[in-house]
Parts: C-alpha cells; sequence; structure tokens
C-alpha cells in the first residue's frame, strides 16, 4: 500500500468535494463527510452542555435503585460494535478492498465515529447514574435521541444512491459484496441503537426511591392515586405500547363491510397523491403550450388539469372529491373505534377496586376518560389522513425534482423538509412539558368545580360559597399561568417554522427563475411547475407542525387514559371460579386479618359464625372495622389472611357475580342515580313488574310518600338524590334490596336517617325482609338491633365481646358503649295538622338503665315495695336531686319551657336484654304493659310472687301476654315498680347474670305523652324521674359509699341542706 497516495487524496479519483451529484447518485465522499461531520458536531456541542449541566447540578443515585436490565447492555454492546465496524472497514479497505486504497474521508468518518460513539457512551452513563433537581427522567433526553436519529437517518440516505454503479448495492465484486455486508450490520446496529433509545432501558429505576429523596418527599404515593407524568418525557416513548393497545379497535374485525371500507380509503388516500403530483405537471404542460412555439389550444390538457383539481380540491386536497369521498366512509370506521374503546375503556372502570375508586376524584377521572377518547379519533385523522400523506408528497416531491431537474432541486426541497421537520419535532417536544402543565391545571379546575357542586349541601351549610369561588377561581388562574406558556412557545415555534419555509422557497425561486433566463433547460412553465408544485407542497407541510402539535396533545391526552387501561383489577375471579350456590345462607369468616394498606390492619385475626337465617348485629366505635366486614363480604376486596365462607364456599373462589347477587345491602349513606324514583327502586331487580315496585315500596314505608309528588313515581331524584331528603333516600334504598330479594341481607346503619315513627314501621319492614334470611347489621341505634340473635361488639379490628340475648353484666364493652353520650337523643315531631311548633309536641328519650344490687334507688325502692308503703314522687324526685345536679342542667338546656308542649299519650319499650317490653300509657290512670320474650317475663312473675308485694299484689297480672292495672293512683309509682322489677334481679337469676357484683341492663325507649291539663309539676317530675335513671351509674361510683350508709331520713336532711 502505497502511504503516500493515502495521505495525499482524499475523495476518489476523478472526484472532488465538491463533486456532489454523480451519475445519478451522492458521491461516497460528500455523503459520508458531511453526514458524519453534522452528526459528530451535533453530538459534541450539546452532549457537552448537557454534562456540563449534569457535572454542576446533577445528584448521584444509589447503584441499588438502578435497574438491571440485559437490553442496557446490549444498548452499550452496539454503541461499541460500530465504530468497530468503521475500523474494520479502513483495515479491509486497506488490505482486501480495491487497490488498497485509503482515502481521506475514510480516515476522517472513522476518527469521528470512533469519538462520538463512545462519548455517547459516556452521555448514557451520565444519565443513568444522575438526576436534576427537576422532574424524575423516563427516558433518555433529547440530545442522545437526536443523535441516534440523525445516525439512523444518514443510514436511510444511503438508499438514494441504491441506482448509482459507484455504490455497493449491485454486488458486482468481492468489494461490493464486504461493502454491502457492512452497510448491513451498521444499519441494524443503528436501527437497534435508535430503537433502545426510545426503550431507555437503563432510565428509569430511579423514580421512586431517589427522586423523591431529592425533592425531601418521604411519603411513598400510593400507586392507586394518580401520579403526574414527567415533564420531559417524550410522548413516543411507549409507543409500541401504545399502538399495541390501540390495534384492537382500530380494525373491526367482526365487520366485513367496515373492512372493506378501511381497505378503500386507503386506496383513495394514494391516489391522491399522484394526483398531488400531476396537478402541477399538467399545469406546466398548459403553460408551456401557449409560450413556447408553436402556440397550441390545448383543451384536452386543460380538461384534464381541471379533472385532476376536481378530485384534488383547492390546491390541498381539503376539499376534492376524493378527501370528501374518504371522510364520508370513514365516519363509521371512526364511530367503530370510538365505541369500541369507551365500552372497554367503562367495563375496565367498573372492574377496578372499590380502593382504587376512592382514590380518585369523580371529575378528574371523567375529564381523562373524554380527553382520551376523543384523541383517539384525532390520532387516527391526523396520522393516518395528514401526517402519512405529507410524509409521501415529501418524498414523491424529491424524487421528482431530482430526476425532472437536478440535484440542486431535490438537495433544497430535502434540506428545507428536514429543517422543518427537524425544527418542529424539537421544539415541539420542548413543548410537551408545557401542554402536560396545561392539562393538570385543567384536570385540577374541573375536579374542583365538579367536587364543590356535588357537596352543594355543605358548601351552604357552612356558607363558603365565597371560599368555593376564590378556589376555583385560583384553580383557573393556575390553569391560564400554564396555557399562556403554552401558547408563547407555539408562537416560536410557527415562527421559527415560517423562516424555514421562506428560506426553501427562496432558494428554489432564485435558482429556478436564473436557469430559465439563462437558457440552462429550464421553461416558463418549469418555473411555473416548480412555483405551484412547492406552493402545493408547502400548505399540508406548513400544517405538519400543527398536525404534529396536535399528535403530540392528543398523546399526553391518552396518557392519563394508558394509566387507567394499565391499572389492574385488584379483586378478579379466580381461574375455574363456579357460580356460588346458596343454600342455607351461613357466613363465617375464620382468622380474617386485613388492612387497607400494609402499615395498619383493621381487622385482627377475627372468626365469627352467621348461622343461616340469623342475625348478627355488630356495634363498636368508629374506626372498628364493622363496615370492612362488609366491605369484604361483598367482595370490595380480598382479605390477606383466613378466609370468608357462604355455605361452606370460599368468596374467592365463586364468581363475584353470582356473590354480590346474593347479597343485598342497604348502606348507611346512599347515593342514587340521577333518575326517576321509579328507575332507583327498580334497580335492585330491572326486570321487576310494576306490583313488586309498588309493593316494594309499601314495605319500605315510601310509598305514601312518592303519591304526594306531582309526579309519583315519575319524579326525578336530581344529582346523587339531592331532591329527595335524607331519610326518603335511604327508604328508596331499602325498597331497592326489598325488590331484590337476597338471600343474605346486609344493613348499615339502614335506618339512621329515618324518625322514630318511620323507623318503627321501617323495622318492621325489614324484619319480614330478613325473616328466615342471614342478617348482618352494623349499627348505633339499640332499637336496631334490639331483634338481633347475637350481638358482636368491635374495637381496635378485634372481637372484644359477644352476647347472645345476654346484655347484663358489669364493666362489658356493650356496656360501655351504650353509656355513651350519644346514646342518648331527644327528637321533636310535630303532630299533622297543627299551626303552632311549638305545640303538640313530644318528647322522645332513649335510655341506658344500669343498677347496681346496692345502689340506692334500687335499695329504697326495694324497701318501699315489700313494705307496700306508697313511695310518693316527691320521694323519688328528693332521692335524685340529692345524687344529680345534673338535672338542673337538663332542664336549662331545653329549648323551650316543659309547660308549652302538649302532651297526649304514652308508648314506653322495656327491654332487660335485647326482646321488648311496651308499655302503652293511654292516660295517668290506666297502664298496659305488654311483655314480649322469656326472660323479662319470668323476671316479673318471679318479683310478684315470690319477694315484691306491690300495690297491685296479684301474680296472675303479671303473665307472658299482658298486664293491666286500673287505680286513681297510677302515676309515677307505678312506672317506679316496673323500671325496679326490669332493673333489679334477684335469685334464682342471680346465677344466670352472676358477674360478681353484677348488673342488669334496661333499656328504655320512652315515647311519653300526658292529656292536657297535667299538672306541670307531675310533667317535670317524670321527665326528671326518667333522666335521672339514664345518670345514675355515671355518678353511683362515687357516691356508692356514701348512700349505702345512709338512711332516708338522713337523705331528706341532705336535701333539704341542698335546697
Amino acid at each position: 500500500m502505497n502511504m503516500d497516495r493515502i495521505t495525499m487524496r482524499y475523495c476518489p479519483p476523478n472526484i472532488t468535494f465538491n463533486d456532489i451529484w454523480v451519475d445519478h447518485g451522492v458521491s461516497k465522499c460528500f455523503m459520508d463527510t458531511i453526514g458524519t461531520a453534522i452528526i459528530s458536531l451535533y453530538l459534541i456541542i450539546f452532549g457537552s452542555i448537557q454534562l456540563w449541566i449534569y457535572r454542576k447540578y446533577g445528584t448521584d443515585t444509589d447503584e441499588n435503585t438502578l435497574p438491571r436490565s440485559k437490553l442496557y447492555s446490549l444498548q452499550k454492546f452496539f454503541l461499541f460494535f460500530v465504530p468497530f465496524l468503521s475500523v474494520l472497514r479502513i483495515i479491509l479497505q486497506a488490505t482486501v478492498l480495491d487497490d488498497g486504497m485509503v482515502y481521506g474521508y475514510m480516515i476522517f468518518t472513522t476518527v469521528l465515529t470512533v469519538i462520538v460513539y463512545p462519548y455517547s457512551i459516556y452521555i448514557l452513563k451520565i444519565e443513568r447514574h444522575k438526576l436534576l433537581p427537576s422532574v424524575p427522567p423516563h427516558g433518555h433526553g433529547l440530545v442522545l435521541l437526536g443523535f441516534w436519529t440523525l445516525a439512523f437517518v444518514a443510514e436511510n440516505l444511503v438508499f438514494i444512491n441504491i441506482g448509482k454503479l459507484e455504490w455497493w448495492f449491485h454486488l458486482n465484486s468481492l468489494t461490493d459484496q464486504i461493502e454491502m455486508a457492512l452497510f448491513v450490520l451498521r444499519y441494524v446496529s443503528n436501527l437497534l441503537i435508535f430503537a433502545l433509545g426510545l426503550r431507555a432501558p437503563g432510565i428509569g429505576g430511579n423514580f421512586d426511591s431517589e427522586y423523591r429523596a431529592l425533592n425531601d418527599d418521604s411519603t411513598m404515593q400510593s400507586r392507586y392515586y394518580h401520579r403526574r407524568p414527567d415533564d420531559n418525557i417524550s410522548t413516543w416513548v411507549n409507543l409500541w405500547y401504545k399502538i399495541k393497545v390501540l390495534a384492537p379497535f382500530l380494525w373491526p374485525k367482526s365487520d366485513f363491510l367496515l373492512q372493506l371500507r378501511v381497505i378503500f380509503c386507503f386506496m383513495l388516500l394514494l391516489s391522491g397523491r399522484l394526483i398531488n403530483l400531476y396537478v402541477p405537471i399538467y399545469n406546466k404542460k398548459i403553460v408551456d403550450s401557449v409560450v413556447i412555439e408553436p402556440v397550441e389550444f390545448r383543451w384536452d390538457i386543460v380538461l384534464i388539469y381541471v379533472m385532476f383539481k376536481f378530485l384534488q380540491g383547492g390546491g390541498t386536497g381539503g376539499m376534492g372529491l376524493l378527501n370528501n369521498l374518504r371522510s364520508f366512509l370513514w365516519i363509521r370506521i371512526q364511530q367503530y373505534t370510538t365505541r369500541e374503546v369507551e365500552v372497554e375503556l367503562f367495563r375496565h372502570l367498573h372492574g377496578l377496586s372499590l380502593r382504587w375508586h376512592l382514590g380518585r376524584k369523580t371529575g378528574e377521572v371523567l375529564r381523562v376518560m373524554d380527553r382520551g377518547t376523543d384523541s383517539i379519533d384525532n390520532l387516527l385523522n391526523y396520522i393516518l389522513f395528514s401526517i402519512l400523506p405529507t410524509i409521501i408528497d415529501i418524498i414523491v416531491a424529491i424524487i421528482f425534482f431530482i430526476s425532472a431537474f437536478n440535484k440542486w432541486f431535490g438537495l433544497i426541497v430535502f434540506a428545507t423538509m428536514i429543517l422543518y421537520i427537524a425544527a418542529t419535532i424539537l421544539i415541539t417536544e420542548w413543548r410537551t412539558k408545557f401542554q402536560r402543565r396545561m392539562n393538570l391545571a385543567d384536570n385540577a379546575q374541573k375536579a374542583r368545580s365538579v367536587d364543590s357542586l356535588l357537596n352543594f349541601e355543605t358548601v351552604k351549610y357552612y356558607t363558603a360559597e365565597a371560599y368555593e369561588v376564590d378556589g376555583y377561581k385560583n384553580a383557573i388562574l393556575d390553569f391560564q399561568v400554564q396555557e399562556w406558556k403554552s401558547n408563547i412557545t407555539l408562537n416560536i415555534l410557527n415562527t421559527l417554522q415560517n423562516i424555514i419555509v421562506c428560506g426553501g422557497l427562496l432558494s428554489g425561486s432564485l435558482l429556478c427563475l436564473h436557469m430559465v433566463v439563462f437558457h440552462e433547460g429550464l421553461t416558463v412553465g418549469d418555473y411555473v411547475l416548480f412555483a405551484s408544485y412547492i406552493i402545493q407542497l408547502y400548505v399540508p407541510l406548513n400544517w405538519f407542525g400543527t398536525y404534529y402539535r396536535a399528535i403530540q396533545k392528543n398523546f399526553v391526552d391518552m396518557e392519563n387514559m394508558f394509566e387507567l387501561l394499565r391499572e389492574e383489577q385488584e379483586v378478579i375471579d379466580a381461574p375455574g371460579a363456579g357460580v356460588l350456590d346458596v343454600k342455607r345462607g351461613q357466613v363465617a369468616f375464620h382468622n380474617v386479618s386485613f388492612g387497607y394498606t400494609p402499615e395498619k390492619l383493621v381487622l385482627k385475626n377475627i372468626s365469627f359464625i352467621v348461622p343461616a337465617g340469623k342475625t348478627v348485629a355488630f356495634v363498636g366505635p368508629s374506626g372498628a372495622g364493622k363496615s370492612t366486614i362488609m366491605r369484604l363480604l361483598f367482595r370490595f376486596y380480598d382479605v390477606e389472611q383466613g378466609e370468608i365462607l357462604i355455605d361452606g364456599q370460599n368468596v374467592k373462589t365463586v364468581k363475584q357475580k353470582s356473590l354480590r347477587s346474593a347479597i343485598g345491602v342497604v348502606p348507611q349513606d346512599t347515593v342514587l342515580f340521577n333518575n326517576t324514583i321509579r328507575y332507583n327502586i327498580q334497580y335492585g331487580c330491572l326486570d321487576a313488574p310494576e306490583a313488586d315496585i309498588i309493593a316494594a315500596a309499601q314495605h319500605a314505608d315510601i310509598h305514601e310518600r312518592i303519591l304526594t309528588f306531582p309526579n309519583g313515581y315519575e319524579t326525578q331524584v336530581g344529582e346523587r338524590g339531592l331532591r329527595l331528603s335524607g331519610g326518603e333516600k335511604q327508604r328508596v334504598a331499602i325498597a331497592r334490596t326489598i325488590l331484590k330479594a337476597p338471600k343474605i341481607v346486609l344493613l348499615d346503619e339502614a335506618t339512621s336517617a329515618l324518625d322514630t315513627h318511620a323507623e318503627r314501621n321501617i323495622q318492621a319492614a325489614l324484619n319480614k325482609v330478613c325473616a328466615g334470611r342471614t342478617t348482618i347489621i352494623i349499627a348505633h341505634r339499640l332499637s336496631t338491633i334490639i331483634h338481633a340473635d347475637e350481638i358482636i361488639v368491635l374495637k381496635d379490628g378485634e372481637i372484644v365481646e359477644r352476647e347472645d340475648q345476654q346484655l347484663a353484666g358489669k364493666e362489658i364493652e356493650y356496656y360501655k358503649l351504650i353509656q355513651h353520650p350519644n346514646v342518648i337523643e331527644c327528637v321533636d315531631s310535630t303532630r299533622k295538622g297543627t299551626a303552632d311548633p311549638i305545640l303538640n309536641t313530644t318528647s322522645e328519650v332513649l335510655i341506658v338503665l344500669p343498677y347496681y344490687h346496692k345502689g340506692t334507688l334500687a335499695n329504697e325502692l326495694e324497701r318501699r315495695a315489700k313494705n307496700c308503703d306508697y313511695m310518693s314522687p316527691i320521694d323519688i324526685l328528693s332521692i335524685f336531686l340529692q345524687i344529680c345536679e345534673g338535672v338542673k342542667a337538663f332542664h336549662e338546656n331545653k329549648p323551650e319551657p316543659l309547660a308549652h308542649r302538649d302532651l297526649k299519650t304514652a308508648n314506653i319499650v322495656l327491654s332487660d336484654d335485647g326482646t321488648p317490653v311496651i308499655m302503652d300509657l293511654g292516660s295517668m290512670a290506666t297502664a298496659r304493659v305488654q311483655v314480649c320474650g322469656t326472660q323479662a317475663a319470668r323476671v316479673l312473675q318471679d318479683l310478684a310472687a315470690e319477694r315484691c308485694s306491690m300495690p297491685y299484689r296479684a301474680p296472675e297480672l303479671f303473665n307472658v301476654e299482658s298486664y293491666s292495672m286500673v287505680d286513681e293512683r297510677t302515676d309515677i309509682w307505678s312506672l317506679g315498680c316496673i323500671l325496679y322489677a326490669l332493673c333489679y334481679f334477684k335469685s334464682p337469676f342471680d346465677t344466670v347474670y352472676e358477674r360478681g357484683d353484677s348488673v342488669a341492663l334496661a333499656v328504655m325507649s320512652a315515647h311519653v305523652t300526658f292529656p292536657e291539663g297535667t299538672p306541670y309539676n307531675e310533667v317535670v317530675i317524670c321527665l326528671v324521674f326518667l333522666m335521672g335513671l339514664s345518670i345514675v351509674n355515671i355518678i353511683s361510683n362515687i357516691f356508692q359509699f356514701y348512700i349505702q350508709n345512709l338512711n332516708l331520713g338522713m337523705i331528706h336532711e341532705t336535701t333539704k341542706y341542698l335546697l
């Protein structure tokens, strides 16, 4: 090999560096030199800037957080493999190829390749191991992506020379074969580098730990909440995944006619590209026919030209026959795609867990759905019928100008297109973060407005209208700030695009005009062809930026929708899951543990059985896990430990639909559909006849109320049922569950929003519905669980007490629970037809009566009963005044004086063990007691027959069915004796309730009224008596020792002293 020849010649013989277009192709010397120089200069300049930024502001990441990916190793391998191929080419050129001649451009390109590719590896490692104090990266930066893109584009430009003999495509010699093999290896390597660059296998593993630490955010965001996307990530990242998700919706698999429409639309698209070429060609022919001698009247050419324009339309294809026909045929395809995506997304949302829905704002989810589905239609139109045709037109134009004019026209068009597209892509990618931020601000604005309007009543309750308006205004201002930034960057992009397009048009026009004027082979018609074709080409190209920005925007809009589609269903049917077969309806929890978050368990290893057809009530403080039990049984969540069985079948192994079809739920917070009352009731059984709907409403005590509405059952309930009262909504929910007629019933505070009268009516209806069905009740009202077969007390996720109709006992959790101040309720209800709301009212007091055996009142009542002494109301009042000054506070806090109350009748419900004892006082002279349940009846019988000498001594009066007594003195004393009988137990019942110094509980829901003219002092005495009973236990421990050592005389002396 002659070294002089290597150093003296830069390009091959007979070719200089200025010889760009040689033999209908670009010379190797020019292409390799310019291409490699541009790519290398780009990486060295911008890569150095990026390294300086990382060096100054970057923070090292933890090696343990970096992804361990084989693709990352493969990526580095190919980045080393490309410069190896360049060195190998030099070696082969010097030893094997041609005559051993090595030219200067080969050395130049090899040196640059050996420098820049390892340099890109270094930048890659810096991006992998450092983080900037901004948003976390999910891909490579623009510098590396641009470098790999330019390298891959340069390899593709070689195909322009596919027909030139200087290049190796003909494979005429061993040199051509070796060159071709090296080119294929280099092409595949750059292709894989480009693809792996989009995938970024070595980037992204540091988000969850390092970035949070960098920004001092120590709290891990739940995966069920919306995570803000990276502002700098390209929307083309995960492009293959996005196409894979959309592909099933693009091709109408089940409709052959729609498939034909798709094929025909693409045929029309390709036909339009050919017409766009022939329109300026025939325009040239028309001009040449009237300029070049001999001048001819070519009407045929004009006719063809007009026909092409008719098919093309307006110069851009926007109004032509082909485009309109294609748009018409595409309507059905677009509707098919939109319908399939929306239905699939809606189905997917209903398949997600309750945990996910509780972590999302409804307004934000709906906004994501709307923008996501709209973006799919827009993407198809932009990509298939705007971007793709424009790219085809550009390629056709370059080839046409090179072949019909010369290389310089093709180079001008090519350079303009490349600069325009590159500037558009780079600046649009830069603008992506502003578009994302604008969308996030838009989401926040819409979520704020929806959240505020859904809580309309709450806003009114707290007069927070101004606060909500200010918050909404601030959300709009935040959106407008991001919108302003997005629009500013858009103006920058439009200006730069205009400069590039006008520069290309100016260069081409001057060159064409020069060749026409100096007769260098072009005619006036050629100038017209060039001008019209360039204008025709630049018009859609001018929209290319708009299309690309629209694609970017729609991809951004789709990102949140893809996040929804990527959300995995937490609760799914097991493979081979069968249908739940409910024969008896027994429910069993075995060692169940569950927590909404791993850090805290809501239920801790609980076990219980609800026998078939029985009722079990759960009570306990808020947060004890009561509602969680219902959600687990309904399988909104899967238990972490243990199992839930229905008739021996694990709920995890049966289909969710069959499980939920067998369970009826009446929730505490009832939300109705914004539809008619009929629709909301019929939702329990969609094919239920009219008679069943009405019957369900009657059982729920809502039928008569519905008939008072102007539209009856067709009344619209409004958003979330806001047009109905809380009680009406709950009764509609009860009717819906009654209509469903499930095998298992779950009542979650089912009557919490109802008044006493409606509650009693509904309770009777619910008892009928629950009869013979397994029922689980969650309640705080004692009247709701009074018929339960078993009461389970939950506290801190554990079962701390079980009571099966034996609620008497000392210091049990249920006893503590019902002593809570919230148990005592005062409710006023106005009689119908009364103008004055103050008059004709009743007072309802739910009172818990705990008594110790050695309690003062119990001892005194026992002594008076045994001695048949009459205890006047004044005596009882004096005792309570001694031991409770809280009575006075009670009277002072009443909303209006008791003297203004017109009290008519008395309806008193007593219970010692969960079974009711009802006393109906028609007047102060008559008392009727109905005893329901053997425990209370046996206590009364035993007390009357063996130890008690009451004013009415006949033991037969205390029978299981009823107790009647008539006397002028039936007053507070009679009531007190009955209360004493229920509150105080002695042998043989001590063995039943024995818990040391045991406590016997009596629960009284008193609906007390008095006839007109009843002396005020008797009303006060009665109410003082009832309220005093409710607080005896609170103070009994304080005064127990003192009072036990006092006789009645001492009590009277103390009373006088206190008064």
